[in-house]
């Protein structure tokens, strides 16, 4: 006889195959089963007994009802056994891999484990504005999210969490949001601890808030943990925010491993006059100019290991008191400077001699007018030039480029012409102009291929031990 105690449990089971989502179709076995239990002849369940004559009808139906249930649930253990055979295979299989990794040599895990986090991308910008985002430069949180990925290996057994901190390039990526807390320092620190000798990537994001107090919390206990490890500097702010970064840039200018600085917009550099010496170790830079006392005291310093300079946008017009001076900029070998305009103050008595430059991008807003800014090449001899990439409006702008390329004894092999809307002079006749130049055109100079190949330059190939980045173009 059917017990009444073992439907119940039957139903607890069903009930809670149901509740896992696997087994829906066994909901209405449930209801049969409750329907017969507490029918009028559950004592049937218990007792050899019987029935009247009138009621063998209603037997036979509960009887049917309970054969059918039967079928139903020996096909729905046939299902269970077969998700239970292909389960156990499946363990099997995993704990037959899991013991291969166990077996890997430990620098072959470690090559594993390293590709296992997410790449941090750096999103060159689609615009020359400051305001596109953070241009050049991850977005805000994506070294955490690969830091954190990297945390998440230590967790899977002992010998993952051993590989992986002992790989250092899983760290050497490290985000600061400033002002740091005793939590932020802490985790800078132990991030620097993991990825030694490494050289480290620092992305320092201001909050807006944090804005005025940027120069107040410079903080010399974790800038000197920084000091000797930290070869590329990023610092971030929100739109339109005004940093007073003299502090900072007094602060690392003895970083001895230093090599690469972007600054972000709106900011003030005044001060660093006390410090005439400032980044010398720095040779790729790039920044924004808030007004023109800013711009002319930059190009008044000696920046002597310089080798690229990229200022993207200048809201301001662009004051210099000289023309780029070869003795404040010895090893300059790519410029690229965009603004509303350029004013030189100085005009040199003669041309200054720059034999280092080689990649020469000159652009200015499309709703200027004037040529002033080709002073820059009118008083310059870049006899080593390889690429220009410049806005030419007018014809008149056409023959300096020429009378410049004559004078500096320059076979120039490229020029890129920046797409304007204002240009009167067309692409044949510049062609026809320079018949032994391979002559170009760009709508947005920022997504040229020759910038991209130098900010790919700037975070991969000049970043030995520098990995997890990947530079992605718009």
């Amino acid at each position: 006889m059917i017990d009444i105690l073992s439907l119940d449990k039957l139903s607890d089971l069903l009930r809670l195959a149901l509740t896992r989502g696997r087994f829906e179709q066994l909901s209405s076995i449930e209801d049969e089963i409750q329907v017969v239990v507490k029918s009028q002849f559950q004592h049937l369940f218990s007792v050899n007994d019987s029935v009247e004559i009138g009621q063998y009808g209603e037997v036979r139906e509960i009887l049917s009802v309970l054969a059918n249930i039967v079928d139903r649930v020996d096909k729905a253990i046939s299902r269970l056994n077969r998700f239970k055979s292909t389960l156990e295979e499946s363990q099997r299989d995993h704990s037959r891999l899991i013991s291969l990794l166990w077996s890997l040599p430990t620098e072959t895990l470690s090559s594993i484990l390293t590709h296992a986090v997410p790449l941090v991308p750096v999103k060159l910008p689609m615009y020359a504005f400051p305001g596109d985002s953070q241009a050049d430069m991850p977005e805000v949180g994506d070294i955490s999210k690969r830091t954190n990925e990297a945390i998440k290996l230590t967790h899977v057994c002992g010998r993952w969490r051993e590989v992986a901190l002992a790989t250092p390039c899983l760290w050497n990526p490290v985000q600061i949001y400033w002002p740091p807390d005793d939590s932020e320092r802490a985790r800078v620190v132990t991030l620097l601890a993991r990825s030694h000798p490494l050289p480290t990537y620092v992305f320092t994001y201001v909050r807006s808030r944090d804005a005025s107090t940027f120069q107040e919390h410079c903080d010399p206990e974790l800038f000197d943990s920084l000091k000797d490890r930290c070869h590329i500097l990023d610092v971030a702010g929100d739109l339109d925010q005004r940093l007073d970064v003299s502090r900072l840039m007094n602060s690392v200018s003895d970083w001895p491993q230093l090599g690469q600085l972007t600054l972000p917009g709106a900011i003030r550099v005044a001060g660093v006059e006390n410090n005439p010496l400032s980044l010398s170790n720095v040779s790729r830079l790039q920044l924004y100019f808030h007004d023109a006392a800013d711009s002319t005291l930059f190009f008044s310093l000696r920046w002597e290991r310089l080798q690229s300079l990229v200022i993207p946008w200048s809201w301001k017009r662009l004051v210099m008191d000289h023309v780029l001076s070869a003795q404040n900029f010895p090893c300059l070998e790519e410029f690229y400077i965009c603004s509303e305009g350029l004013s030189i103050v100085n005009h040199p008595p003669s041309s200054v001699v720059h034999p280092s430059l080689h990649t020469f991008g000159l652009l200015t807003d499309a709703g200027v007018s004037d040529n002033e800014y080709l002073a820059l090449l009118q008083h310059t001899v870049l006899s080593n030039l390889s690429i220009l990439i410049i806005t030419m409006r007018r014809a008149e702008e056409l023959e300096i480029i020429a009378d410049h390329l004559v004078s500096s004894r320059c076979a120039l092999p490229r020029l890129v012409v920046k797409g304007d809307s204002n240009r009167v002079v067309g692409m044949d006749q510049i062609r026809t102009r320079f018949p032994n130049i391979n002559v170009s055109t760009c709508q947005r100079w920022t997504r040229s291929e020759d910038f991209t190949s130098c900010k790919r330059r700037w975070y991969l190939n000049n970043s030995p031990g520098l990995m997890g980045v990947e530079i992605i173009e718009p």
